[in-house]
């Protein structure tokens, strides 16, 4: 093969790569991390592929009310808060994300990892259609009339709409024992963030922590779900590996992915 017609062979795999990603989010974000991680080894695990394919069905509205519980270090702020969204916003640039957080420097960190995603060379290559036009801390806009809005709990979102809200680490492990903490995020998310979806039957809602307290926000979203609706996902750490329980094969509206020590 002459070196020309190798360069043509590279540039064909790699848009086909680039391809995959625009509809596989598990290839979107070995692609992401790279980008986010450079120099770093993407290791995949098995529970990545049912978090992957129920981010997808979050985003075909097959999955719209999501609770995703895990240990801290299993990346779930990675893949749900940062990219995520900026999959979504490939997808579609027209999508509005509002996105919470215990406080504004977890919120804005969330806010920058994704800017980055968003801005670099590889991601405006897969997604040519999506561009920002605004990259506040806060705060960015795509010329689509889509964004992704970062807030703590608490704040006042009065004014801003969403066709997905995602609550990521909604309190922090050593505020789990105050039940005022509790309650107050309890209240916020119930009579504030919920009430700021746009009126349209595709709105997602997910809501992504570790377990800090038997009664957080979790563990009390999960007790309010009809059990006939419910389909609750465990992993259980035993020997090294991960075993999956499903409690009911009937069409979900809440999923708890949850990894406890066994």
């Amino acid at each position: 093969m002459t070196p020309s017609a190798a360069l043509a062979d590279r540039e064909l795999q790699v848009e086909d790569l680039y391809a995959s990603a625009r509809g596989d989010f598990g290839t979107f974000v070995e692609l992401a991390f790279l980008i986010l991680h450079p120099g770093k080894k993407f290791v995949h695990a098995a529970y990545l592929d049912v978090l992957f394919a129920l981010m997808e069905d979050c985003a075909a509205g097959r999955e719209p009310r999501v609770i995703v519980n895990l240990p801290p270090g299993f990346m779930k702020s990675m893949l749900i808060s940062i990219m995520y969204v900026a999959w979504r916003l490939g997808v579609d640039p027209t999508l509005k994300f509002v996105c919470i957080s215990y406080g504004d420097d977890l919120a804005h960190k969330h806010s920058a990892s994704t800017r980055t995603l968003m801005q670099s060379p590889e991601y405006r290559a897969i997604f040519p259609g999506t561009v920002l036009d605004k990259k506040a801390e806060d705060w960015l806009t795509t010329t689509k009339g889509g964004y992704r809005y970062a807030t703590a709990v608490g704040s006042d979102i009065t004014g801003y709409r969403a066709t997905e809200i995602i609550v990521d680490d909604p309190i922090e492990p050593e505020k789990a024992s105050s039940e005022l903490t509790k309650e107050k995020i309890r209240s916020w998310i119930s009579s504030s963030v919920l009430t700021r979806f746009e009126d349209n039957a595709k709105n997602v809602f997910i809501l992504v922590m570790h377990c800090v307290a038997p009664d957080d926000l979790a563990g009390t979203l999960q007790s309010r779900v009809s059990t006939g609706s419910c389909h609750y996902l465990s992993w259980r750490r035993r020997k090294k590996r991960l075993s999956r329980e499903a409690t009911s094969s009937r069409p979900v509206s809440l999923v708890n992915c949850c990894i406890q020590d066994g």
